[in-house]
């Protein structure tokens, strides 16, 4: 794979996720409107690059790119953003783990950076500016705290990079995205790493995390079953206000709207994905739990700013 370079507005998941695709990726979009990323993304087989915004809330679900190193930061302009529950501070770096646990929330505006490197190439640079093996002071599935000039440098040079990028449409991508560049950015992450501390949740956030995500895999387990709240309290072994304030907590949102849009995002990704000859709105609703065609419709058009028809039409 050579050098390459992506610049697209997407308005659904679907066609975003495909273009990101060394990344797996599952969104649901928790606030109504049409969604819009605006998307770049660049580099080559050991380096990539991406700096996406986002104009909705976002509950994010999936995995980072695989044998590599994923770090994220924020851009100077960016809206917050949780990491497993644990808000992410301005000055600080995700690492990201080699499993399916990545688990976020974005607000409308965030805008971050994320840089995927290879093992071999990280561990060279750290070797090279004489820090030891990566595996020793990074560790992946971390929230670190770093020197806030260190966190700066890192944003003034990747925003500069990226706007030379959109500016010559990435006509100057092998120049820019060469050795001595790459060197440069891993070099400024390593060093900001090598200096942080690991920023911990408390226990009783852990608590809440397992809490949440208790809830989270039995709604997985068999989408076309409509769960009650009593029910959830009951799994998750605590009462509706306790369950209602981690929702609100962490989503922004109570437990009954999460599922509902939860299903809605289900559908929608059916409709723009499932071979569209074969496909019946009713059918596809009723697997996700929606019974009331009327009052789905409705909460459809509520959330994604059109009925389930305008999406399958788009689709074809």
């Amino acid at each position: 794979m050579g050098n390459f370079f992506i610049a697209r507005t997407f308005n659904n998941f679907e066609n975003f996720s495909e273009t990101a695709d060394s990344w797996n990726l599952d969104f649901l979009q928790l606030s109504p409107g049409d969604f819009s990323a605006d998307f770049l993304f660049y580099g080559n087989k050991e380096f990539q690059i991406v700096e996406v915004c986002y104009n909705k809330l976002l509950h994010q679900r999936g995995s980072a790119p695989l044998n590599s190193y994923t770090f994220a930061i924020h851009h100077r302009n960016s809206a917050p953003f949780r990491w497993r529950y644990l808000d992410f501070p301005f000055n600080s770096i995700i690492i990201f783990p080699k499993n399916n646990e990545l688990q976020a929330l974005s607000q409308p505006g965030h805008h971050p950076f994320t840089l995927s490197v290879s093992e071999t190439f990280l561990a060279t640079v750290a070797d090279e500016i004489g820090l030891p093996e990566p595996n020793q002071f990074i560790r992946k599935g971390e929230v670190t705290l770093c020197d806030p000039e260190k966190i700066l440098t890192i944003q003034i040079f990747l925003e500069s990079l990226s706007s030379i990028m959109r500016t010559t449409s990435g006509a100057f991508g092998e120049f820019l995205v060469n050795h001595e560049t790459k060197w440069k950015i891993v070099r400024l992450f390593l060093l900001a790493l090598a200096s942080s501390t690991d920023l911990k949740p408390r226990k009783k956030r852990i608590y809440k995390n397992r809490i949440v995500n208790r809830v989270l895999d039995y709604v997985d387990s068999d989408l076309s079953v409509t769960r009650s709240i009593p029910e959830l309290c009951r799994i998750a072994e605590v009462d509706e206000r306790t369950l209602r304030n981690y929702f609100y907590n962490y989503f922004s949102i109570s437990p009954k709207k999460y599922l509902n849009c939860y299903r809605l995002n289900v559908v929608r990704k059916a409709l723009l994905t499932l071979d569209t000859a074969q496909v019946q709105i009713a059918d596809t609703a009723n697997m996700a739990g929606f019974w009331h065609m009327g009052q789905f419709a409705a909460d459809y058009r509520k959330l994604f700013g059109e009925l389930p028809s305008e999406t399958l039409r788009k689709h074809k």
